[in-house]
């Protein structure tokens, strides 16, 4: 007789838990997950908010993760649900064209996630994926050497060290496979490829910047700094 199958794991048992919001929107996004009633905020909400800020930023991370693992006890229909998409769509139009950004790690991570889920953008989401791609050997090779500075240890230098030259070969197959293999096709996305390098500059820019300020001032470049158990 075989042994019983383990019970499986269920999708819930491993989604993050809702967080609290931060104003308006946010609250009012994590509110109508947690009732799965419309969400509920003022007509000048989305127009109004700081489009960088705490809570603009964290509403657009809460509706893009329910295209990835959803949140314990939100319904996986609501990934879909009219209201919350029209909330997005208005939250990502007053995220577009700005030029500064109180929550820098929040609108990197919304960046990805802006330029995935937009056919009409999949230009910029090529060249987001090559800024990546091409800066990720050398910015390996630096982090291998603080690693050995800061004695680190022989682990924590090799993991670096040995992306070193793997990453120089994926730079070039992005750089002569995917971007030449997109604009032979599409030639007209140059210039969006272009944009999406350059917006993935400008954020990881200033998420270096805010982390390098707080690495200065010696405080944490959380929000909330973590605290030992």
């Amino acid at each position: 007789m075989p042994p019983p199958r383990s019970a499986p794991v269920s999708v819930a048992a491993r989604s993050p838990h809702l967080v609290q919001g931060r104003g308006e929107l946010s609250c009012a996004v994590a509110q109508s997950l947690r009732s799965g009633c419309l969400p509920q905020c003022a007509p000048g909400a989305v127009p109004e908010a700081d489009a960088w800020g705490e809570d603009l930023q964290l509403a657009l991370y809460l509706l893009y993760e329910l295209h990835y693992r959803g949140f314990d006890g939100v319904d996986d229909a609501r990934e879909w649900d009219p209201d919350l998409l029209r909330l997005r769509q208005a939250t990502e139009a007053r995220f577009l064209y700005l030029d500064h950004a109180p929550a820098p790690l929040l609108a990197s991570v919304n960046l990805m996630s802006l330029l995935g889920l937009h056919r009409s953008m999949r230009g910029a989401l090529v060249g987001h994926f090559a800024c990546v791609a091409v800066t990720s050997s050398p910015g390996s090779r630096r982090l291998a050497k603080a690693m050995r500075r800061c004695g680190a240890g022989q682990a924590a230098e090799h993991f670096y060290a040995e992306h070193v030259e793997a990453d120089a070969v994926h730079e070039q197959v992005v750089r002569h496979e995917v971007i030449d293999g997109l604009l032979t096709d599409e030639p007209d996305l140059e210039e969006d490829v272009a944009f999406g390098c350059a917006a993935t500059v400008l954020l990881e820019d200033r998420l270096a910047s805010h982390i390098r300020e707080a690495w200065d001032h010696e405080r944490s470049a959380l929000r909330t700094p973590l605290h030992d158990p």
